[in-house]
């Protein structure tokens, strides 16, 4: 029996979790407003962007938002207990034992945990205009994440009448280190495939420079049209494969994208904002964890030169805007992403085990935004204030989605000129 309470310990490292932080998630919820405005020429511009949010839930692939705490939730029977025995005659003992008294497929109970992440996110952005038409800026993403975990196990009362069985057997002390297994199952699981142990983690590392232009086509009193050409450098640190949860800040390849940009005034207290991207995200090469199965999400085998071809990404967004005073601003936007699945390749295992690291990676979001902004820059062209600056805090809420994080997360923005 000594090597059946080893196994109820240790237990079947295919059992699916945590699936939904295998990977970063591309999307993300809008944190600014679109605009086709360009700086003068000469005229330098310091921005600090941000936002925060703390992740409980998320949209799975059906669209159905889910609390962190599912992913945890995984039950454990006899017949799991005895796949992961590879002696027969263990397995043999092993199912004696249990048909004593249940069935193999019974619950002996399950696994259960608190997840949550907090991530705060904060965008130096440096810009020069060019001309008049052309601005030039780059933007150095810092990300602060937070990651805090805990896991244990509910017993059945098919386990605990298991658990009863072995002290009426004089087996207490068995018994008591089987409870105790249970408790911390997913993590003694997770460490024999070289993971670090599930632990709480808190970073603040920079993520992928982005070096944009903005160029404007067309510039009425009422109509603006730009484009914006992007490219954004592998400079952030890419996923950890021995965290079996990690808020990775880099993705570990080279992006190009490129957004139509449209602002049009109504009314002198009016106007609307458009925006259409696209963004081509190019194959590379990181360390990854390749699945034994579809389903597995813990796996004991690293390929370091993984090749990787993340889903390409659009967006889209409308943005209403009020004057309610001079310099005072309300905005509200609707802001719609889509990324297609990740493709994988590489010549260490099977072609079929890379192809099972794309499901799920294709991602959807719908998300409304609001907002309150103050510029200073009317006045400042009366005289009338001595420093130009703008400043924009705003609200964004997750609609819908599938497979991206569900919560909302605010924001903020501030603007200084010289």
């Amino acid at each position: 029996m000594k090597k059946l309470f080893f196994h109820l310990i240790g237990l079947s490292l295919n059992l699916a979790l945590l699936g939904s932080f295998a990977n970063a998630s591309d999307l993300t919820g809008p944190f600014r407003f679109p605009t086709a405005g360009n700086l003068p020429s000469g005229v330098r511009n310091v921005q600090i962007q941000g936002f925060s949010t703390q992740i409980f839930s998320q949209y799975d692939e059906n669209g159905e938002k889910l609390p962190l705490e599912k992913s945890f939730e995984v039950p454990i029977t006899p017949r799991n207990v005895i796949d992961a025995l590879d002696n027969p005659s263990d397995k043999a003992e092993a199912t004696a034992f249990f048909q004593q008294s249940m069935d193999l497929d019974d619950s002996l109970g399950s696994t259960t945990g608190a997840l949550n992440i907090r991530a705060a996110v904060t965008v130096p952005i440096f810009a020069y205009g060019m001309t008049d038409r052309w601005t030039l800026g780059v933007a150095i993403p810092v990300i602060y994440s937070a990651i805090n975990v805990d896991t244990g196990f509910v017993p059945s009362n098919q386990g605990q009448n298991v658990s009863a069985q072995l002290y009426r057997q004089g087996q207490g002390k068995k018994a008591k280190e089987m409870s105790g297994g249970f408790a911390h199952a997913l993590s003694r699981s997770i460490q024999s495939y070289g993971y670090k142990p599930l632990e709480d983690r808190r970073s603040t590392e920079m993520g992928d420079i982005v070096i944009a232009n903005k160029l404007q086509l067309h510039k009425s009193e009422t109509l603006v049209v730009a484009v914006q050409p992007e490219l954004t450098m592998p400079s952030g640190r890419t996923e950890d494969v021995t965290e079996l949860i990690d808020v990775a800040p880099g993705d570990g390849q080279v992006d190009v994208g490129i957004s139509g940009l449209a602002d049009f005034e109504v009314t002198s207290w009016f106007g609307l904002s458009g925006q259409l991207g696209v963004t081509t995200q190019l194959p590379g090469q990181r360390a990854m964890r390749i699945p034994q199965s579809e389903d597995s999400v813990t796996t004991p085998d690293v390929d370091p030169f993984t090749t990787h071809d993340l889903g390409d990404k659009v967006v889209t967004s409308l943005v209403a805007r009020w004057t309610l005073y001079e310099g005072l601003t309300a905005l509200t936007g609707y802001n719609y992403q889509y990324k297609g699945s990740d493709k994988f390749s590489g010549t260490l295992y099977e072609e079929k085990r890379y192809d099972w690291l794309s499901k799920n990676t294709d991602q959807e979001m719908h998300a409304a935004q609001l907002g309150l902004g103050y510029s200073t820059i009317p006045l400042f062209r009366q005289q009338k204030f001595a420093v130009p600056f703008d400043t924009k805090i705003s609200y964004t809420m997750i609609l819908k989605g599938k497979n991206v994080p569900a919560d909302n997360l605010g924001s903020f923005e501030l603007s200084m000129y010289f």
